[in-house]
């Protein structure tokens, strides 16, 4: 055996791609639409979806959507129930703003405020949304 070739291997040429380098970055956009696509049916969903649904409300093939299930559910975004085997929405698809995102900020620095308002005024219900105030 030739000791200088196992030691210094040629180098491999990159196999040349047959798709235009534009197409990758579709492919990646592509990928993230689908995503988002799943997240928003979770977002939208009055309960559980089994995985079913969610390939049948985006349109999915079944592993499709199964992978990109399983990428949201490790993220965060969304969550199993074992025993039925369907998701749900994640905390981080329930509420994506920071602490420290301004309309955070400006929620909490309100947040009295509105409530107080809300209180006062059951006409501006609709205009005054607040989720701790205690009313529906």
């Amino acid at each position: 055996m030739n000791t200088d070739i196992a030691k210094n291997p040629a180098p491999r040429r990159a196999r040349a791609s047959t798709r235009p380098e534009f197409e990758a970055g579709a492919a990646v956009s592509g990928s993230l639409s689908r995503g988002l696509q799943v997240l928003d049916v979770l977002r939208q969903a009055r309960g559980f979806l089994s995985l079913s649904d969610i390939a049948a409300e985006t349109g999915l093939d079944a592993s499709t959507a199964h992978r990109l299930v399983q990428v949201l559910t490790e993220n965060g975004y969304a969550v199993r129930d074992d025993i039925q085997k369907c998701y749900l929405p994640g905390p981080r698809a329930l509420s994506p703003l920071s602490l420290f995102h301004p309309l955070t900020q400006l929620r909490m620095t309100f947040k009295n405020v509105t409530c107080q308002a809300r209180a006062r005024c059951r006409r501006c219900r609709c205009f005054i949304r607040s989720r701790s105030c205690g009313a529906k």
